[in-house]
């Protein structure tokens, strides 16, 4: 074998090991933005469904006023 080959024979070895990493990695990115992609749903279609009839309490016109609670410890 000739010097040559024997100076270049260390790095192949560097690359063959790192390659299931690099592999790893790409396809862990393209899954997480496949699902944030997926996740978005259609903007046009509402999330929740309010009824447009029958049975409602108070007014249509009611001010709505959100309270929220946290505890943050």
């Amino acid at each position: 074998m000739s010097k040559r080959r024997q100076r270049r024979q260390p790095a192949r070895r560097g690359v063959r090991r790192w390659w299931p990493v690099v592999a790893v990695t790409v396809l862990a990115v393209a899954a997480v933005g496949g699902l944030i992609w997926f996740g978005q749903g259609d903007p046009e279609r509402p999330r929740v469904a309010v009824p447009t009839s029958g049975n409602v309490m108070g007014l249509a016109a009611a001010p709505v006023e959100v309270e929220e609670w946290g505890d943050f410890q």
